[in-house]
């Protein structure tokens, strides 16, 4: 595997869960396998409802899990672990430098909920120009 790509989407069209979802989207159409991490099984189960919901017209097959799914396309989960052989992290949270290196691509978010969580975003996106390649986008799709 090369160089870790990391795609930092700007939340101001659609908010966090809706530009995750289209991202999510985007790479199983592609026919990439995906790993969600997020930091609770709450947050995770929101994230399931999400991904049933956000489109009528389309499905992404997916699933919580806490243990290895090779045959499941798209994973919730909560830890830093890549349980379902994925090229693809699309981050809900953020993870260590460690764990992202271990994908292809990474999806990271400018979260505008807050200031904090703005000047946050902006701190990771520095942090990771240092060490990935870093691409904004002011949308995903």
């Amino acid at each position: 595997m090369g160089k870790t790509k990391i795609i930092f989407v700007d939340t101001r069209d659609y908010g966090k869960d809706k530009t995750l979802a289209l991202s999510v989207e985007k790479f199983y159409n592609m026919g990439e396998k995906v790993l969600i991490l997020t930091d609770s099984q709450e947050r995770g189960e929101q994230l399931d409802d999400l991904l049933w919901t956000f489109k009528q017209q389309s499905f992404i097959p997916h699933t919580y899990a806490e243990d290895v799914v090779q045959d499941e396309p798209v994973v919730i989960t909560i830890l830093e672990r890549n349980l379902n052989g994925s090229d693809v992290l699309v981050l809900d949270v953020p993870a260590s430098e460690d764990f992202i290196s271990q994908f292809e691509w990474v999806v990271d978010f400018v979260d505008r909920s807050s200031d904090e969580t703005l000047q946050e975003s902006r701190r990771r996106f520095r942090e990771y120009r240092k060490k990935f390649e870093v691409e904004y986008r002011e949308k995903f799709v």
